[in-house]
């Protein structure tokens, strides 16, 4: 998006950064319960380094996300959809990982979430399956 932006117009990307400083600082970050978490693929500092804007973010702090392995993402698969009562096949969780490659935890919420859903909607009240996993990436991906 930062990159999107730069290419489109170097004052809109700089303007932009400068509002998100101006709301995270505001109000004061002791009194506030809200707190900002900017995700990316890409090194943040790094990109906007490039760009000579570095000095819009130098208040964050870089958080390396770990590489999350098989069992992982059993767990959180597993987690996510038993806490919300739903009936599921063993094999899910191995469907979501085969489907999702790296796992990335935001594209696996995104995931469980929808299984979620899809589940609670229809007609029975049989367990999910693998099948289902399909249906529900595929019209992720679509969208």
């Amino acid at each position: 998006m930062l990159i999107n932006l730069k290419k489109e117009d170097a004052n809109l990307l700089r303007e932009f950064l400068s509002w998100f400083r101006t709301q995270s600082d505001k109000p004061n970050p002791k009194q506030d319960s809200i707190r900002w978490l900017v995700g990316g693929s890409v090194n943040l500092s790094s990109t906007l380094d490039e760009v000579g804007m570095i000095d819009l973010i130098n208040d964050l702090d870089d958080i390396s996300l770990p590489i999350l392995n098989e069992e992982n993402v059993k767990h959180f698969v597993t987690t996510m959809l038993e806490a919300r009562e739903v009936k599921l096949n063993e094999d899910i969780s191995i469907r979501c990982l085969e489907l999702l490659g790296r796992p990335i935890p935001l594209f696996m919420q995104m995931l469980t979430q929808d299984l979620h859903r899809l589940w609670r909607f229809r007609d029975d009240s049989r367990p999910l399956t693998a099948d289902d996993v399909d249906q529900v990436f595929n019209e992720l991906v679509r969208s």
